[in-house]
């Protein structure tokens, strides 16, 4: 069901509803009349049947308001019913209710649903004349507290039920075992289901006409029947019974809903495609029509992570909630204009909770009139519901008022409804969302779809830290295990595990040590070998006698990524897939690997990240791609599309990326993905933060759709597994991302021949070896799927192999081919491949293709023609060409007819095959594609030019009149360094044009240098992205090249100039003449004005003329806010130069005085508040304080203030600052002033001088000092008992931190306070210097954090480590690093002052093991203070 749906679907059923709300009040309008539930009425389609039921529901103890909403939408989205509901009684025990006074009170139904709960009734009449109907034969559904209900001292009423219970044990959930699986109610309740939560019943007796079904595990290790059939008196009503269902929770799982829908039909005797409703395709209802859906919502305040747009999201599993426990909280939703309104609907959090509040409406938003008023008597009960009429509505706001039960404001979804229905189609009922599980305690925190059963498969001591998992057709599991972690480096401290569930109940009972080696990270089984991916090898390991062990190994490639000498397996080569073309492909990290050998003596070299690919016998490696990060793996889909997931640079611009890898895809990092985006492929998607891992596309049509068929990546750093839904766009795709399992710290993922879907998960882990019981294997098995008999492929048919190649389920595909493949007489087996691609409709297109590249591993001529003729299907056109460019044999022409398709992809693929080729005779062919309208084909035409090297016709090329095609040719052009490609440019420089001569610029400008030889260093995780080179370096034409590049500065004049100047300082080009032009260009052309100021500021010009242009730029207010904060942060850059420290002090003093910032604004203003440059600058400071506008003094004093708070201002200073505080508190008027910086800085250290002038006789400095006091909070209460974090245990904080949710303003002011904000950023807009902590607690608890903040050094965030630098003339600098380029090196030391170093000035680069956090950092803070730091960081979204 979609998220829409899921929220508002219940006003969505096919329903009639009687409501008799007695002692409802939340049901009264606000006229004070009773009102009757507003369900719309819609029908059952036209062919279908459909049975009348009633629900009689009330009493005691549970959430009837709320469950009998769930009941009838959730069987009424899979069976046809129309439901009559009946609610009366209260909540109380004893309550008659009106409806069994009539001795007709069943008259008319096929069936009753008694979910009531009313003990106290001892009258046994009364229990007869609810019985009378069913002893006539009325079928009956009996649910949970009907079961304690009409105590009159007989046995009566449990002779209907079937089992008879006095009572209940212990709230928690509790497994249910399904006893007969073949009775129709129990189909598709798989083998056994976790409640989400639970109240067990103890059944005292069991009827002798009832059937248990299935029984709950009791705590007590009694089993307990839950699940039954009953035949009734002499009629032998059928009577059909759970005792599921005291929580909401337990009656929305699908699980419930879909059994009791079965039972309910069973009772009837309907249980049949009559009555039940395809889940297979959408079906079409009426709504409500929710004026507030998707509207905007805002607050007056809101908890991290509770935002108030998902209150109107349409998704029940998202909820607003106020900050806090407190009263008065609004929240208001704009309904865009004015409306019309005849309804409200309010889905409270809790089902136990007494809401109190007001709804009030206004057109303006500014006056505003009552609705609905509950501020006297609470709302109880989780759904209230209110009939309304008022007309020119726009805004509706609700005034929180408290609670009686102690709960915050909270809810999941606020209605507005018009009074009209509305048509909204209902997707097919697969509910995808991961519902907690419970049991083993591994599985805490584990949530996975209702469709799946999961079970822990395999866990310590035999399996712990485990990195990579694959299957076998067979059912063996092979999980990779690494104690290293991801930065550990101790030799012999990994292995491969073969695991094997034996008697089939889901969990491995049989562990084999299969071999031992350093850092698994990728594993593909195949016919009794594993191919593991361990850098820096990739190595077959035989196990030819089956017995789990490898008696054999043969290395594959070497020197693939690096070893354990040079740091642990990070950033190096990672995951391995086997594709359907039968290359095993590899994820590379950016590091790369320096001189890969492989088997037939080829050596390769891939600078930085990408993907990879070798042929399963060592030969023929290649790289697929480049530009990428640290990608943990690569998955494949059956059209061998390539998919990765690729991890953070920490802050500098490259996030989570989901990528679309296409052979020759340069995707930009480090290089070119910031400032070259004309130079790279972008990705599909930008996720934000995140540590993505292992990934796999599922080819498995068995699964529930859409799972069946889609790509998954584990997210370590989020505890997610997504699933990505894929839409083609042209050559490519748009993707999507939503959560499919959440499970702690996932590494890995992978599906067997059967459907089972096994996650390795690195529970409790680290970075490196902390302890030994870390992570497991989790099992997620489709519910009601059968174990299905393995095959022994080695023992069919080929002609039961050719068929199996075309199977609808890809692990079956690979493993026949694979199989197939092997045998020698696979050549022969041509035509029936070719018959079996050419079966469409009955052949899946899976299938088809896999046929079409098991031709192209058959090296023959026959295969090659076999291919040729299936071209002239549509559908194999693209794996036609890509088959074709993996064969020797191939034709030429033939492959390059496919250039001139109408289909963007068969381009792509044909591209692809000459590339692969090294058809340099195509290069000429290739030129017109350089103009398609699909960006990703002419990326890849110049990528395979660029690898043709093709110099003459690429010279003769630059003299087409095609302009787009021109642009395409100097793009493959501008990256051949070659003599005779720079002379034709020369040529060019002055012809063609503006707009080809622009293109002729950029191009020289690209060829001035050139990338240098790679050294075999690693560029670090924070490399320098300027571009377009990592490390430049001159070669024979760069003189030639700039000096016609000046020449051109000399001549050139308008656009064309602006351009020149542009891509000079982009491509990194020196020359003195720039500035000039700059400086020029500023003051002449207005509308170049800000371009040039941004140019500038990244010079490093600090003339007396630079410095003056951007001082005015950031002061004058007449400038839009980019260019004074490029300005501003070109001078921030230049500190602690004066004539930079004045403009700033100038540029600031017009804005930051001012009560609120804009968060941009505030956030340059806190950078530079925060930086300790400031030092060197106090005479200065210190003069414009007593002497300058009060702007400037404001923010002068601002300054110094900030020096005196932060703990790494030398001593000396700070007592010079203190003095001048002295003698300013001396004065009444720089009084005032320095109160009112105090006030904006909450500097802690004056907090005595603010409390002693809050009662001065002056009333300037009282009210200065008050509004301090206020700012900073100083009457806050404080606990003199309150023990400090110092004094306490690490459990004894994480426990107090559980308690304690924290105030994220108090939280922000600590963070200041305590020196965090000089080496963190906090948004990835600011200047990246430490951690960037934006979106951190979506990837570490609290536990986590606090552990880190504590203890620094036990486990360094990866790219921080503290580094010392030994230069030559003699110093010592020590810091991390926060940009490395080829040349030089930015440090940021403790002080979080900035440092340029010279990489030829190192003479020793040592990493130290201590972090250079501080390890008393908050022990003199508070429990509560902490978790007000902790609700800071929870407040900082990514």
């Amino acid at each position: 069901m979609n998220n829409v749906m899921s929220k508002t679907f219940w006003w969505a059923l096919s329903i009639l509803i009687v409501a008799t709300a007695f002692e409802a009040n939340q049901y009264q309008a606000s006229s004070g009349c009773a009102l009757a539930e507003d369900i719309p009425q819609t029908t059952a389609p036209k062919a279908a049947k459909t049975l009348k039921a009633l629900l009689v529901t009330g009493g005691c103890c549970h959430d009837y308001q709320r469950q009998k909403k769930i009941l009838t939408e959730g069987i009424s989205a899979r069976a046809n019913v129309q439901w009559e509901i009946v609610h009366q009684g209260g909540s109380s025990t004893n309550a008659k209710i009106p409806l069994y006074e009539n001795p007709d009170w069943a008259k008319g139904f096929d069936v009753v649903v008694h979910n009531e709960c009313f003990a106290d009734i001892p009258d046994a009449s009364w229990t007869q004349k609810i019985l009378a109907p069913h002893k006539a034969g009325l079928p009956a559904v009996v649910i949970h507290c009907a079961m304690h209900c009409y105590r009159d001292k007989t046995d009566e009423w449990f002779k209907f039920l079937g089992v008879t219970s006095h009572g209940h044990g212990a709230h928690y959930a509790f497994e249910v075992v399904n006893a007969v699986p073949e009775h129709p109610i129990m189909k598709g309740f798989g083998n056994k289901w976790m409640t989400p939560k639970g109240e067990l019943y103890n059944i005292a007796k069991i009827g002798e006409t009832t059937t248990p079904l299935a029984y709950g595990k009791s705590s007590a290790k009694k089993d307990e029947c839950v699940i039954w059939v009953n035949e009734y008196g002499d009629k032998k009503t059928r009577v059909f019974g759970t005792t599921v269902g005291h929580y909401a929770e337990e009656m929305q799982d699908p699980v419930f809903l879909n059994y009791v829908t079965r039972g309910l039909l069973w009772s009837a005797d309907k249980l049949n495609d009559d009555y039940l409703i395809s889940q297979a395709s959408p079906r079409v209802i009426k709504v409500p029509e929710n004026l507030a859906l998707g509207k905007t919502a805002t607050a007056s305040g809101s908890q991290a992570e509770r935002d108030p747009k998902f209150a109107v999201d349409g998704d029940e599993e998202t909820r607003w909630c106020a900050p806090n426990g407190g009263s008065d909280y609004t929240w208001q939703v704009d309904l865009g204009e004015p409306k019309s309104i005849a309804g409200i609907r309010i889905a409270w959090e809790s089902p136990e909770g007494g809401y109190k509040f007001r709804v009030e409406t206004s057109v303006d938003g500014k006056v505003w009139s009552p609705l609905v008023d509950q501020s006297q008597k609470a709302v109880l009960g989780s759904d209230a519901s209110y009939q309304v009429s008022a007309d020119q509505v726009r805004y509706v706001r609700l005034v929180y008022l408290g609670s009686t039960h102690g709960g915050w404001g909270s809810f999941w979804e606020f209605e507005v409804h018009s009074g009209k229905m509305i048509e909204q189609t209902v997707d097919a009922v697969v509910d995808l969302k991961p519902k907690a599980v419970s049991g083993a305690p591994l599985l805490s925190g584990v949530k996975v779809p209702p469709s799946f059963e999961a079970t822990v498969f395999a866990a310590p001591p035999e399996i712990s830290y485990p990195t990579c998992l694959t299957t076998s057709p067979d059912g063996l599991v092979f999980v990779g295990v690494d104690l290293n972690g991801s930065l550990g480096a101790k030799p012999q401290k990994g292995k491969i595990v073969r695991c094997r569930d034996t008697n089939g109940d889901g969990k491995a009972d049989e562990f084999i040590s299969f071999c031992e080696l350093d850092s698994p990270r990728g594993l593909v089984w195949d016919d009794g070998t594993l191919y593991v991916q361990h850098p820096p090898f990739v190595t077959a390991f035989h196990d030819r006698d089956g017995d789990g062990k490898s008696e054999k190994s043969e290395v594959l490639v070497d020197g693939i990524g690096f070893d354990l000498k040079f740091r642990g397996a990070d950033h190096t080569t990672n995951g391995m897939q086997m594709g359907i073309d039968g290359y095993l492909y590899i994820a590379v990290g950016d590091y790369g690997f320096y001189e890969a050998k492989t088997k037939d003596g080829k050596t390769l070299q891939l600078h930085g990240g990408g993907v990879v690919r070798v042929k399963p016998d060592g030969t023929d490696l290649e790289i697929v791609s480049r530009g990428q990060r640290n990608i943990y793996d690569v998955a494949i889909d059956p059209e061998m599309n390539l998919l990765t997931r690729d991890n953070t640079n920490d802050g500098g611009g490259w996030n989570v990326r989901l990528s679309h890898v296409v052979p020759f895809g340069n995707y930009g990092y480090p290089s070119q993905f910031i400032n070259f985006p004309e130079d790279r492929i972008d990705c599909l998607a930008d996720f934000g933060g995140g540590s993505p891992c292992g990934s796999v596309y599922i080819d498995d049509p068995a699964l529930p759709s859409p799972l069946g068929r889609s790509f998954y990546t584990c997210d370590w750093g989020r505890s997610i597994i997504f699933r990505h839904p894929l839409t083609p766009a042209g050559s490519t795709f748009k993707a999507e991302q939503e959560p499919f399992v959440h499970v702690p710290r996932p590494t890995d993922m992978e599906i067997d021949a059967s459907g089972r879907i096994y996650i390795a998960s690195w529970k409790n882990g680290g970075f490196d070896f902390d302890k030994p019981d870390v992570g497991y294997v989790l099992l997620l098995t489709p519910r009601g799927a059968q174990r299905s008999e393995s095959l022994d492929f080695s023992k069919l048919s080929m002609k039961e192999l050719v068929a199996l190649v075309g199977h609808e389920q890809g692990v079956t595909r690979l493993a026949a081919q694979r199989e197939l493949l092997r045998r020698p007489e696979a050549s022969q087996q041509v035509a029936a491949l070719k018959n079996l691609a050419l079966q469409v409709g009955s052949v899946p297109k899976t299938g088809r293709l896999a046929a079409v590249f098991t031709l192209g591993q058959i090296d023959t001529i026959e295969a090659i023609k076999a291919l040729e003729e299936l071209y002239t299907q549509e559908e194999c056109q693209e794996a036609v060409l890509l088959a074709l460019g993996d064969s020797p044999k191939a034709n030429q022409g033939f492959v390059v007819a496919g250039l001139s398709s109408s289909h963007p992809r068969v381009v792509r693929a044909a591209l692809t095959a000459i590339g692969r080729q090294q058809w340099t005779a195509a290069a000429s062919q290739i030129i017109p594609v350089l103009a398609n309208d699909d960006a990703v084909v002419t990326h890849v035409a110049k990528e395979v030019l660029v690898s043709l090297r093709p110099i003459d016709v690429i010279v003769n090329a630059l003299g087409t009149n095609d302009s787009q095609v021109f642009a395409g040719v100097i793009d493959v052009a501008k990256r051949l360094h070659d003599p005779r490609i720079v002379n034709r440019l020369l040529e060019l420089v002055s012809s063609g044009t503006e707009q080809q001569q622009q293109h002729v610029r950029t191009a020289l400008c690209r060829l001035h240098f050139q990338e240098a030889p790679w050294d075999k260093k690693w560029w670090g995780t924070r490399p320098d992205t300027t571009g377009p080179y990592f490390k430049p370096v001159t070669w024979s034409q760069s003189d030639q090249i700039r000096t016609a590049l000046e020449a051109a500065l000399e001549a050139d004049s308008g656009d064309t100039l602006k351009h020149l100047v542009k891509e000079l300082r982009r491509h990194r080009v020196p020359s003195p003449r720039i500035v000039p032009a700059l400086l020029k260009l500023a003051q002449s052309d207005r509308n170049f004005y800000s371009q040039a100021i941004r140019l500038l500021a990244s010079t490093d010009d600090r003339t007396s003329p630079t410095l003056d242009l951007l001082s005015r730029a950031a002061i004058s207010e007449s400038n839009d806010w980019a260019t004074r904060s490029a300005a501003i942060r070109g001078l921030m850059a230049r500190l602690p130069d004066p004539q930079a420290a004045k403009g700033l002090l100038a540029s600031f003093g017009k804005t930051v005085p001012s009560d609120e910032l804009p968060n941009d604004q505030a956030s340059l203003w806190t950078e530079y508040l925060q930086d300790a440059r400031h030092a060197e600058n106090v005479p200065l400071l210190t003069e414009r304080a007593f002497d300058a506008q009060p702007g400037e003094q404001e923010v002068a004093w601002s300054v110094l203030l900030s020096l005196v708070e932060a703990s790494r201002t030398p001593a000396a200073v700070r007592d010079q600052i203190l003095a001048t505080f002295q003698r300013a508190y001396a004065s009444p008027q720089y009084t005032v002033q320095l109160l009112k910086a105090v006030a904006r800085t909450q500097a802690e250290s004056q907090a005595i001088q603010v409390r002693q002038f809050t009662t001065n006789e002056n009333g300037a400095i009282a009210a200065a000092a008050r509004f301090a006091s206020e700012k900073m909070e100083l009457d806050r209460p404080v606990d003199p008992n309150e023990p400090l974090v110092g004094t306490l245990s690490m459990e004894d904080v994480v426990a107090g931190l559980e308690k304690h949710k924290g105030d994220a303003k108090l939280g922000a002011r600590l963070f200041k306070r305590q020196g965090c904000v000089a080496c963190h950023s906090v948004s990835s807009k600011e200047t990246i210097k430490g951690p960037l902590l934006a979106g951190i607690t979506a990837r570490y608890n609290r536990a986590e954090l606090t552990e880190s903040i504590i203890l620094p050094s036990k486990k360094i965030a990866q790219g921080f480590e503290t580094q010392s630098f030994l230069l030559t003339d003699g110093r010592t600098l020590s810091g991390f690093v926060t940009r490395e380029g080829g040349d030089d090196l930015e440090l940021r030391s403790i002080t979080g002052v900035p440092t340029v170093v010279q990489k030829a000035d190192i003479d020793e680069r040592t990493r130290l093991e201590l972090s250079m956090m501080p390890v008393d950092l908050v022990s003199k803070l508070t429990v509560k203070d902490l978790a007000s730091l902790m609700a800071y960081l929870e407040s900082i979204k990514q």
